[in-house]
């Protein structure tokens, strides 16, 4: 009767150390997750390069998007030729700042990056 007590024991034991086991890695991922899958930054330090063509592509998307809704909107109104000429110009120039945004935030976080390296 103690030795399959004993047994209970150990493997209740076992258990609590397995289960420790898999709680600490899934801490571990979670904190991977937070730290680098959802973060912008980790890829703009890790790939600064497809990081910049994928904003820039964004950019133009969303720029391309906006003017062709703005067309739209205004095509068959004669009178609204100026408003349409500057909502065009507005988000080709939104689009503009994006894209350079994004440039300063990269060749930053290329510096910070070259800083750190070099110290």
């Amino acid at each position: 009767m103690d030795d399959n007590l004993e047994d209970v024991r150990r493997e209740v034991e076992n258990t609590r150390f397995a289960l420790a086991d898999k709680i600490e890695r899934l801490e571990n991922k979670i904190e991977t997750t937070a730290t680098k899958t959802l973060n912008p930054a980790y890829y703009v330090r890790t790939r600064p390069w497809p990081t910049l063509g994928v904003c820039a592509f964004l950019g133009w998307v969303v720029g391309r998007s906006l003017q062709s809704r703005a067309a739209s909107t205004h095509l068959n109104k004669p009178e609204t030729n100026v408003i349409g000429h500057l909502v065009r110009t507005f988000t080709s120039a939104a689009a503009s700042v994006a894209g350079v945004a994004a440039g300063d935030f990269i060749r930053d976080s290329l510096k910070e990056r070259k800083t750190k390296h070099s110290t």
